[in-house]
């Protein structure tokens, strides 16, 4: 076939690949094999409680794009091996089937020492008798093109679309793009080729000794949740530093965390979220602060608090406006008053008034009790309990 040919049946490929109704179909197949590899890590993280995995909960997954996919056919035989010359095949069934990486995903670990064991299980949960027929490995591929060892497994679902998976702790997959956009995909001859190569051996090692830094915090810290905060301070800390003029953060930090950050709440799923988004490489959007009811006692909470504590507050202000689009410093303090004090809320026992009269008298006291627990829960926070009687809690 000559070149003139040979450009006109790519075309006719890429055109196929590009089609609305072919890239809808692949759209729809990503989502459901993404709900599968998620369903692999919940799974996955039951398993291993007593192992100490760390796994990024979400999938980063991609569908090739058209300009990869023009690349790879002019880079690989494709047109040759699949026998595509031949008339009468359907394009768009043969181009799913047969490209390993049409869709891809990575799972995303924290650490490298994680890496094998966690391909281990995937390998492992497709084998499973219940998924074996419809999953049908395709290839393993256990050194990449740079001579490094990588964990890439590839299967077709169906018997109908390939797709990809890759598990790689965050730092190896900052030095795979790097590798991959430097060495891999260079399209002209560099004459500092060996240089570049060895600048990025040296950045191999940086990462794997920054791995080892990062296994030691959560060796010593012993929990998620500790990771997680420490992650959320190294990326957030410069610019929240830029705007209070204040370089020695951490306190500060640890404030926020222990007011605003508990199990469950607003700010705990954004911070997840914000530190998860930052692995991925993939754009944070902060939403804005959630809306909330106010309760009697929070101007008294929010009065004390300014009285007390303001300039921590307003530190914390600061810190919670990475992860939260916040109006003022107003809007954060009520939102803090009435957080704490939906916390400091006593379970008062009505069924045996009858009388409005006491429901009043209860719901005041009530009231008098959460403010009184509010300002204690502040001054513990903060260490410096005052010689007061905490209110018992019915």
């Amino acid at each position: 076939m000559n070149s003139e040919l040979l450009k006109k049946e790519l075309a006719d490929w890429v055109n196929t690949f590009d089609s609305k109704d072919f890239q809808e179909d692949l759209k729809n197949k990503k989502e459901i094999l993404e709900a599968v590899l998620k369903d692999f890590i919940i799974q996955l993280k039951k398993k291993t409680s007593e192992e100490k995995i760390m796994i990024y909960e979400n999938v980063e997954g991609r569908i090739k794009t058209k300009k990869s996919f023009t690349e790879k056919m002019q880079r690989k035989p494709y047109l040759k091996s699949w026998k595509l010359y031949n008339q009468g095949f359907d394009k768009k069934a043969i181009i799913k089937k047969n490209l390993s990486d049409i869709i891809a995903f990575r799972i995303t670990c924290f650490f490298w020492k994680d890496e094998e064991t966690i391909f281990k299980y995937l390998c492992d949960y497709f084998d499973e008798e219940e998924r074996r027929t419809l999953y049908k490995k395709k290839d393993e591929e256990l050194i990449g093109e740079n001579g490094k060892r990588i964990l890439k497994v590839s299967y077709v679902y169906n018997d109908e679309i390939s797709f990809e998976v890759q598990i790689k702790c965050m730092f190896n997959a900052l030095y795979s793009e790097v590798d991959h956009e430097t060495i891999y995909k260079e399209k002209d001859y560099d004459s500092n080729k060996r240089i570049k190569e060895l600048i990025i051996q040296q950045l191999e090692k940086i990462l794997r000794a920054s791995d080892k830094q990062l296994e030691g915090i959560f060796d010593n810290k012993n929990t998620e949740i500790e990771l997680i905060k420490a992650l959320f301070y190294q990326k957030t800390k410069n610019q929240v530093s830029e705007k209070t003029g204040i370089e020695i953060l951490a306190k500060h930090y640890e404030h926020f965390f222990d007011v605003l950050c508990y199990e469950g709440s607003e700010f705990w799923k954004k911070i997840k979220e914000y530190v998860g988004s930052d692995l991925l490489n993939k754009e944070y959007k902060r939403d804005k602060l959630p809306a909330h009811s106010g309760t009697n006692g929070d101007d008294i909470v929010i009065a004390y608090i300014n009285k007390t504590y303001g300039f921590y507050f307003e530190m914390m202000f600061y810190i919670s406006n990475t992860i939260f689009e916040v109006g003022d410093l107003n809007e954060f303090l009520e939102f803090v008053a009435n957080d704490i004090m939906s916390k400091a809320k006593p379970l008062s026992v009505f069924s045996d008034m009858d009388d409005k009269e006491d429901f009043s008298e209860a719901e005041e006291k009530d009231d008098q009790n959460s403010v009184e627990i509010a300002t204690i829960r502040i001054d513990e926070i903060f260490g410096k309990m005052n010689q007061k009687v905490k209110t018992k809690e019915v």
